[in-house]
């Protein structure tokens, strides 16, 4: 047996995440977006460079629109606010990683101690397409463009199979492949930890009424993530449900952080940027999420000006931008995504549907207690806006919106989708998408309730 046979070979993926960091870093300090904040700029840093070396390995344009489109992120995101010392090495960033590393390596310990093969139906198809990419750089997008290759399914977008070929150093084997799935589910997985535990830290000022956010109220939302049953299924699963809804929570979370006037807003705009563009690169759903996440901006905040548009516009356009960009290479090379195609809308599938994301969403062996909470969250978070910070008030109206997208893709999708939806294999995976965004929530929510609880007891204390 060989001596990994019950654990990924994860160490494959340290030479080349060094790369994409030394890449992300120098990109970084072209662009002057402040990444470099604490511990946490290693996987920020990894992220974008990952995300820009796939941007220019789908075409050259797309990575040139996505650099006019950053150039347009730091202009919305303005100077730092305090000085560079104090984001890089100050107390709270340093000292926020310090609290997470246990549960980082916790987690990681989870996703790369399991056997070293394929574990479910799906992963083949994934560990398929990557195998493609390790015949050399470029052979899975040219492979991807022929309408004639044996590429399945056609027209999936790419990040994914290529992150888990890139991080396994080209690698054609099984267990090596895992690898690079793992090494790509553990990166979107530290980026929405550096995001939760920020929503805690850093300089954001609090508004009247309320104090600042209690760092125990995030070990309380994660908590439930952590007794969510599926949540630990596919953190082992090298599927890219779980990483969609990482990157999805992470893009609500800085992008929370902006309305809430964080005082280096660009960390928050940089990481914002490229959680989107990896949202659109992973799966064809991750555009839905980012529209829903913006549009939820928007309704936080209607009356905004120049800045916060110039912000909202760079994360939308990064996303819009890689996923037209794809579409528009398929459609020059005639193939045809018949798998998500927009159809008619199936009114009839209506009740059934609903019906079928009721059962599985009760299922409380596979979710435990997270949806009536999610629910009943949303629900609070609506009705008694005052009482929640803008950031909380766009992670109710994100988590709302990427819900009903998804579900109307159910609709709206060919009848393919609907007949994966039926089988059973497809709603599990989509509500996957919505536990990180449900986290989201619940951390800032039970944050904003415990500061202003905080709050009113030191008025209180101070009046008498």
């Amino acid at each position: 047996m060989r001596p990994y046979a019950l654990m990924v070979p994860i160490w494959l993926a340290l030479a080349p995440a060094l790369v994409f960091a030394a890449l992300g870093a120098g990109l970084e300090r072209l662009s002057g977006l402040g990444l470099a904040a604490g511990w946490g700029r290693w996987p920020r840093w990894t992220a974008c460079g990952l995300t820009a070396v796939f941007a220019a390995y789908m075409h050259p344009a797309i990575a040139l629109l996505v650099a006019g489109l950053v150039f347009a992120a730091r202009r919305g995101a303005g100077g730092p606010t305090t000085p560079r010392a104090l984001v890089v090495g100050s107390r709270d960033t340093d000292g926020k990683w310090s609290a997470l590393v246990p549960v980082a390596i916790a987690l990681a310990a989870v996703a790369v101690l399991r056997p070293a093969v394929p574990m479910y139906w799906d992963t083949f198809v994934w560990l398929g397409k990557a195998r493609i990419e390790s015949e050399g750089l470029g052979a899975l997008r040219t492979a991807a463009i022929d309408p004639t290759a044996d590429v399945i399914p056609h027209g999936y977008p790419l990040l994914w199979p290529l992150a888990a070929s890139w991080f396994s150093m080209f690698a054609k084997d099984a267990a090596s492949l895992v690898a690079g799935a793992a090494a790509t589910t553990l990166l979107a997985l530290l980026l929405f930890l550096d995001a939760a535990a920020d929503a805690f830290e850093g300089g954001e000022r609090p508004p009247s009424g309320f104090d600042r956010r209690p760092r125990w109220a995030l070990g309380g939302a994660m908590a439930l993530l952590l007794v969510t049953p599926m949540f630990w299924v596919h953190l082992r699963s090298a599927y890219a449900d779980l990483p969609v809804g990482l990157l999805a929570a992470t893009c609500t979370l800085r992008l929370g952080r902006c309305l809430e006037g964080a005082e280096d807003v660009r960390r928050d705009l940089g990481a914002a940027v490229v959680a989107a563009m990896a949202l659109a690169g992973t799966k064809d759903e991750g555009i839905g999420h980012v529209v829903a996440i913006v549009l939820a901006a928007v309704a936080v905040q209607p009356k905004a000006g120049r800045r916060e548009a110039l912000q909202w516009l760079a994360v939308l356009g990064s996303a819009a931008v890689v996923f037209l960009g794809w579409r528009a290479l398929l459609q020059a090379h005639h193939v045809l995504n018949t798998d998500h195609e927009l159809s008619a809308p199936a009114f009839e599938a209506f009740g059934s549907i609903g019906q079928i994301v009721a059962a599985s969403a009760g299922d409380t062996r596979t979710w435990g207690a997270l949806w009536p909470v999610a629910g009943a969250a949303v629900v609070a978070v609506l009705a008694r806006r005052a009482s929640f910070r803008p950031a909380t008030r766009l992670a109710a109206f994100a988590l709302l919106g990427e819900a009903t997208l998804l579900g109307s893709a159910l609709i709206l999708g060919p009848d393919r989708v609907r007949a994966f939806a039926f089988a059973g294999t497809l709603v599990n995976r989509l509500l996957v998408q919505l536990v990180p965004p449900t986290g989201a929530l619940l951390l800032l929510g039970l944050g904003d309730a415990a500061s202003r609880a905080a709050a009113r007891r030191l008025s209180d204390a101070q009046s008498s």
